[in-house]
């Protein structure tokens, strides 16, 4: 080593940095041009936990959904309120329909005799069928 020196060679070794093995890569490269080999996750990281995230992005997290749910809500209950109003306010309409019609009604009371005579004739069958006599 003495010898080396005095001719100036660098003994010395460069120590590099050590790889960390890859747990979470995904786009993994094609080696053989298989086009069928879709991008997946190592093996290794089945093994690997995965990262626990903060408490208080757990809280974010939580505070997000429970705020989407209760919007959603709201937003249902606003559109069933609606559309039993509309349903409700349609058979009103309906009903008050049926109402006049029955009050609008003509009807001429008959008597036996008179229906007797009007049973001979289609025309007459047909006016004691309909009420319009």
């Amino acid at each position: 080593a003495a010898e080396e020196a005095e001719r100036g060679v660098d003994t010395s070794i460069e120590v590099g940095t050590v790889k960390k093995p890859k747990l979470d890569t995904t786009g993994l490269a094609r080696a053989s041009n298989r086009s069928w080999k879709a991008p997946a996750p190592r093996a290794g990281t089945l093994k690997a936990p995965g990262l626990s995230t903060a408490w208080a992005d757990k809280m974010r997290v939580k505070k997000e959904q429970s705020m989407y749910k209760e919007q959603k809500k709201e937003a249902l209950d606003a559109f069933k309120a609606k559309k039993s109003e509309a349903r409700r306010r349609m058979e009103a309409a309906l009903s008050l329909k049926a109402e006049n019609r029955a009050k609008s009604e003509v009807t001429v009371r008959v008597s036996a005799d008179t229906a007797r005579r009007m049973l001979k004739t289609k025309k007459g069958r047909k006016q004691l069928r309909a009420g319009g006599v």
